[in-house]
């Protein structure tokens, strides 16, 4: 079919109302006005809220629990909550494939919903299960075998579950949007960015709700609430089936996956590496991509599409492993953060605690600002510049948040050396148990900054992720994404674990990180039950997690045309902040004043809630029929790849001579991976372009680790660095150190209006871009705050040790640490968003939901990085009597100096991704 024919045969699909592609939940062709767009997407995002309240619910708090009820040290407890963030984002991947290949993403996220309920309901019941036993006819605290058991098995019951949910989550709700339409391909673009800003609502609302409700109520009552949330997630996304548009991936290559068209593309750019340029030239139109050219090779037995589509996979690579130090920094919120501001002053009253990991609603606070201003002022603004829709590229909004994340660490660690400096002060480096008084505030910072850095990097890696796969892979593309946080968390978790053993030789500190404030010297060690159902349990939510993330968002992308996909990403994370903001004030609140019990239990109602919300809004869906009759894109891809590489040995003939080339040279394909033109031989043309689509991700991804380790912190580091802080509100009355995560959600929340309103438009007006800003533009601001973050984080750190040696009985305020979270919260913004509206839009549209799932892996990765390179620091800075940097008394270690590290590490990638990205 030629160009022009194509044209009119979509000018007359649009004037018929049909949105070309997808079908209704009856299986008929979807009509534009009863389906898809914001009318299904509505339904998602309120599902993606839910189902955010109901992760972090768990998530927020979760070193609190390990290093209270179950009585871990905080090394093992920040490695076990590492590894199962890493396990939850790193799952995605597989989720992703599933539901690319097989079983769809609707039917995944009815699944993994139903996995993740079943993980929370257990998760909660394991909190009701009673720690006490007798020694010597006296009641002592100890932990069953039984409890640990059910707590581990719900616990990565609900990992499965979320792993699954979320990349189809997002993956579908990309889907409801028709890239045809110009009106709908720019809401797109918005939808990623509110789809955050809700989460980050929501995010927000469970850590000050779920948070209080653990700490000062109950844990059964605390992890009751986010099941209950849960429930009602997929009562939501039920209630919106009628409305959902089911993508069938369009026509002409129906016959094979796409795993297995891009796996095909692979196969056959191996098997034609002998294949020169000039064998392969006649095969590949003049638009082929020009990366990744040894995949040409594979259009000798492949379409070029498929090649194509393998390229475009293949693309995400780098961009992936660039943001798994993004995804290291990201891990340290609901760990060290938390139990920094744990050991701080948390008072608002007499009576009454914040609690620490209620100082993450600092991010989502952070988001929920943040978006508003970046979807609606600098937009426009980089549009007014860059003459773009979205304003900046995808890769320019995740480096964005890249970058604000190392300054978020910096901030980080100077907090932490204040915190230090006070501890040592008042002559309480030898007295644990004690509060630093230094007021938890000083962490708010950090974690305003981290969100920030999660406006930029997180709702950019999630549109990019999307945008970069097929479209039948767009689930596996979110679950990239995803994986970057979890390798991330591996990475923390790892990192942590050398640290800690390298920092604790010769008998010197006190070998792990054990955060003993909080930990009578009573205290028996947990049980072997309840630690193994606690496991359990929480690698069953990231199972969960890790399929619904990417495919929630691809399918939120998929209601939307191409120009509102980066508001579409945008305001999805303001949606996510909003739930991530209430559950780290409610959830953590619970979990650390009322019951663990009861902290856990709610994530678990809030994860059925979301599944009630998916499914009502199915009658608006629009499903993506991308991949109809197509080859699967795997296949393709992989096909294109495996020709390149067979016909690798061929003569390098001038592929896009028109004298050369037997077939209708098209002039928008790449010329990059010039490689990959070799499997033109044997493989479609469109496939060569796949292939190299995908394959110019991959820098990006691996440019993006390093985000996602920054972004690690928030969670981990910036928690414990809070919780030594000063967090009283008022007599009586203490902030929960993980609650200053808030400021993350309260940062995206705020900014993303103003990003999507005011400085899209502002830049629209500039650059001539829809989205204001280039994708890649995005993600390098995000990446950028996120290394100021990471600077800020440091200082902060810096002044808290200062504060704690000079006087050891004046605690430094946790706010001190708001702007860490600040500049973290608006990095995500902006990576975050822009990595989710690159990894959606820049691969085969069958692949989205591999693209989302890619992008998602980012902070898999860069939690697992972040684990590593904690482990690492820690046996190092133990070694020859040393005290470790993450000693158990934080104002003997050194939180500052792995900030400023992550600063570093945040600056290469950077560095990296700028390389990669031009």
């Amino acid at each position: 079919m030629s160009i022009s024919e194509a044209a009119d045969e979509a000018g007359t699909t649009l004037l018929n109302g049909i949105v070309d592609g997808s079908v209704d939940f009856r299986g008929k062709p979807s009509v534009r006005s009863t389906s898809g767009g914001w009318r299904s997407s509505g339904f998602i995002i309120g599902a993606e809220v839910a189902e955010k309240f109901a992760y972090l619910g768990i998530a927020s708090n979760l070193i609190t629990y390990f290093t209270g009820p179950l009585e871990m040290s905080t090394a093992s407890a920040a490695s076990n909550v590492n590894l199962w963030l890493g396990t939850a984002a790193f799952l995605p991947l597989i989720w992703g494939s599933i539901a690319d290949s097989f079983l769809g993403r609707y039917r995944t996220i009815l699944l993994t919903s139903s996995l993740y309920i079943l993980g929370l309901g257990l998760l909660t019941f394991s909190a009701t299960i009673p720690s006490l036993c007798k020694d010597q006819e006296t009641l002592v605290s100890c932990v069953s075998k039984l409890k640990i058991t059910i707590f581990f098995s719900a616990l990565y019951l609900i990992a499965i579950g979320e792993g699954g949910f979320k990349v189809c989550i997002r993956a579908f709700g990309a889907d409801q949007f028709d890239e045809q339409d110009p009106k709908e391909s720019k809401a797109k673009s918005v939808y990623f960015n509110w789809s955050y800003f809700a989460r980050s609502a929501g995010i927000l609302t469970t850590r000050l709700i779920s948070n209080y409700v653990q700490e000062n109520l109950s844990w059964a009552l605390g992890f009751g609430i986010p099941c209950l949330s849960m429930m009602l997630s997929l009562f939501l996304f039920l209630l919106g089936t009628h409305t959902y548009r089911f993508s069938t991936g369009g026509e002409g290559r129906k016959q094979f996956n796409p795993f297995v068209r891009i796996g095909r593309v692979f196969v056959a750019a191996a098997k034609n590496r002998q294949q020169t340029s000039s064998e392969t030239y006649h095969l590949v139109p003049t638009e082929s991509s020009k990366t990744f050219r040894f995949l040409d090779r594979a259009a000798i037995s492949c379409d070029s599409r498929e090649v194509e589509e393998a390229k475009a996979v293949l693309s995400l690579v780098p961009i992936w492993m660039c943001c798994l130090v993004f995804g290291i920094v990201y891990a340290q919120s609901p760990t060290f953060f938390t139990k920094q501001g744990s050991t701080m002053d948390r008072s608002i009253s007499s009576t009454l605690l914040f609690p620490a990991a209620t100082l993450q609603c600092f991010i989502n606070l952070s988001i929920l600002v943040f978006i508003p201003i970046y979807d609606r002022l600098f937009v426009s603004m980089a549009r007014s510049i860059t003459h773009r829709p979205a304003g900046i590229t995808t890769l320019q909004r995740i480096s964005t948040g890249i970058f604000l994340s190392i300054p978020s660490l910096v901030i980080a660690a100077l907090v932490e050396m204040k915190r230090l400096k006070t501890a040592r002060d008042h002559g309480l480096v030898d007295s644990p148990e004690a509060t630093v008084p230094m007021s938890v505030c000083w962490l708010i910072p950090q974690y305003v900054l981290y969100g920030v850095s999660d406006v930029f990097t997180m709702v950019g890696l999630q549109e990019f992720f999307y945008g970069q796969v097929p479209v039948e892979l767009r689930s596996l593309g979110l679950s990239l994404y995803l994986s970057v946080v979890g390798i991330g968390n591996f990475l923390s978790s790892f990192m942590v674990a050398v640290i800690e053993k390298a920092t604790s030789q010769s008998g010197q500190g006190h070998g792990q990180l054990s955060f003993s404030t909080m930990i009578s010297s009573h205290h028996k060690d947990p049980s072997q039950l309840q630690v193994t159902l606690f496991f359990c349990s929480l690698y069953l939510i990231a199972i969960g997690h890790g399929g619904y993330k990417p495919c929630i968002r691809v399918f939120g992308a998929d209601q939307l045309d191409g120009d509102d996909l980066s508001s579409y990403f945008n305001w999805l994370m303001f949606g996510s902040c909003i739930s991530v903001l209430t559950t780290r004030l409610i959830s953590i609140f619970i979990q650390e004043n009322l019951s663990w019990s009861l902290g856990f239990g709610i994530p678990s109602v809030s994860m059925l809630l979301f599944l009630l919300l998916f499914l009502l809004g199915t009658k608006n869906y629009r499903f993506s029929t991308a991949r109809g009759e197509k080859k699967n894109p795997f296949a393709r891809i992989s096909h294109v790849f495996m020709e390149a590489v067979r016909n690798r040995g061929q003569p390098g003939l001038d592929i896009y001579n028109p004298n050369q080339t037997l077939l209708m040279v098209r002039v928008h394909d790449s010329k990059q991976l010039r490689f990959l033109d070799r499997a033109a031989i044997s493989c479609d043309l469109a496939e060569i372009e796949e292939a190299k689509a995908v394959l110019k991700l991959v820098p990006i991804w691996m440019s993006c680790l390093v985000y996602a380790i920054v972004c690690a912190q928030s969670h981990t580091f910036f928690t414990k660095q809070g919780a030594t802080m000063d967090r009283s509100i008022s007599p009586g009355l203490l902030v929960p150190a993980a609650t200053l995560q808030c400021f993350i959600n309260l940062t995206i929340i705020i900014f993303i209006p103003i990003y999507d309103r005011l400085l899209v438009p502002i830049a629209r007006s500039f650059t001539q871009c829809p989205s204001g800003i280039t994708m890649l533009q995005r993600i390098g601001s995000g990446m950028v705050l996120s290394i100021l973050a990471m600077v800020v984080a440091a200082l902060v750190e810096t002044k808290r040790l200062q504060t704690a040696r000079d006087d050891a009985t004046t605690l430094m305020c946790v706010w001190w640490l708001v702007p860490q979270y600040v500049f973290i919260g608006v990095a995500d913004m902006l990576t975050m968003v822009g990595l989710q509206e690159l990894f959606y839009d820049q691969v085969p549209c069958e692949l989205r939901s591999i693209g989302m799932a890619l992008n998602l892996s980012i902070y898999g990765v860069g939690n697992f990085l972040s684990s590593f390179i904690i482990s690492f620091i820690d046996k190092v800075t133990r070694q020859s009597g040393q005290t470790s940097w993450f000693d158990n008394d934080l104002d003997k270690a050194h939180l500052d100096y792995f900030y400023w590290l992550l600063a570093c590490l945040g600056s290469i990638g950077l560095a990296s991704y700028l390389w990669f990205a031009k």
